[in-house]
């Protein structure tokens, strides 16, 4: 059943009539990663400092220092074929950021951008998620500091 609403002279058509914003249909349920993150300096196999993500307290590293965040979670139930499973990122600081889902690299930049990372076909049922991060210089103090200081989640978009 398709019904069409008007929106300030836009149509919208929508296939589920009971959404609560008839121009998007098909909300995208959010999975918040807050916790329990390890954070561990260079070393990923290091026991490393429980932390919640976002985490506010940037580290302060050496020079080709990293940063490495990890944490384990499962994939969302209920998926259905079609459905999209997305690892957004909101805010980091650093150089640049590596991400590694189940030991394989699934993402590198040097911006600091927003990070949206399609991970369907790479879930499995249990994963292992690494976000590493290279320091940068603070002008302001001179030293190099790194931190993920935004939400990390996983976002379920339904098929369309």
């Amino acid at each position: 059943m398709q019904a069409a609403v008007d929106h300030s002279s836009a149509a919208c058509f929508v296939s589920r009539p009971s959404s609560p914003d008839p121009c998007r249909p098909f909300p995208v349920h959010k999975i918040r990663l807050r916790r329990p993150w390890l954070r561990t300096v260079d070393e990923p196999k290091q026991s490393g400092d429980r932390v919640d993500v976002p985490d506010p307290g940037h580290l302060e590293l050496r020079e080709g220092s990293r940063l490495i965040y990890r944490r384990a979670f499962n994939r969302p139930t209920g998926l259905e074929i079609g459905d999209k499973v997305w690892l957004s990122i909101d805010s980091y600081s650093g150089r640049s950021i590596r991400v590694l889902l189940n030991d394989q690299s699934v993402f590198q930049s040097d911006t600091r951008e927003p990070i949206r990372i399609d991970l369907t076909t790479d879930l499995e049922a249990a994963n292992r998620l690494e976000i590493r991060l290279a320091g940068s210089m603070e002008e302001d103090t001179q030293t190099i500091s790194a931190g993920l200081d935004g939400e990390v989640s996983l976002q379920i978009e339904p098929r369309r």
